[in-house]
């Protein structure tokens, strides 16, 4: 077997990914270097590519009208931007950029993950986890927001970056 990226890889979803699902993707895999204020997904404009991080941390922002940008989701090395393509939609509602930089992640285009996504029921499954996993996350923000002082809303973020994130 050739040397594969995906073995490789510190990213989670990546590790969890049986060994068919890794041979579905490898080939449209690519590494590529991240930088602090990179932006993965501009708020409603097309997702041409989905990042599975491998470390860093990524912000996931949402725009009010009145053009305020309100963190509501992080990505570490635990998760992969674009998850909107998965469920349907080829834009993405927020804005992502990454908010600790000088790493790398595995890059696909958006429309081979998704034909991957329907093409396998494992990566199905794994990525629907995340998914809901990301809307626990999301919600216990909303709660801590609208519920609590900033005590309360501090302690979400509990975890210090460098504990998202991995230095290779």
């Amino acid at each position: 077997m050739s040397h594969d990226p995906l073995i490789e890889s510190p990213n989670l979803i990546i590790k969890a990914l049986s060994h068919p699902d890794q041979e579905l993707l490898a080939p449209h895999l690519e590494r590529v270097p991240l930088e602090r204020d990179d932006v993965l997904a501009r708020t409603n404009e097309h997702i041409r590519h989905m990042y599975f991080l491998e470390g860093g941390v990524a912000s996931m922002t949402a725009l009010s009208t009145d053009g305020e940008r309100t963190e509501i989701g992080v990505i570490g090395f635990e998760g992969v931007s674009g998850l909107s393509q998965v469920l349907g939609s080829n834009c993405s509602p927020h804005e992502t950029f990454m908010q600790i930089g000088d790493t790398h992640a595995l890059r696909i285009d958006s429309g081979r993950f998704a034909a991957a996504f329907e093409q396998s029921q494992s990566l199905r499954q794994i990525v629907l986890r995340l998914i809901h996993t990301s809307m626990v996350q999301m919600s216990q923000s909303a709660v801590a927001y609208a519920r609590f002082q900033i005590e309360g809303r501090l302690a979400r973020c509990a975890l210090p970056p460098e504990n998202r994130t991995i230095r290779g």
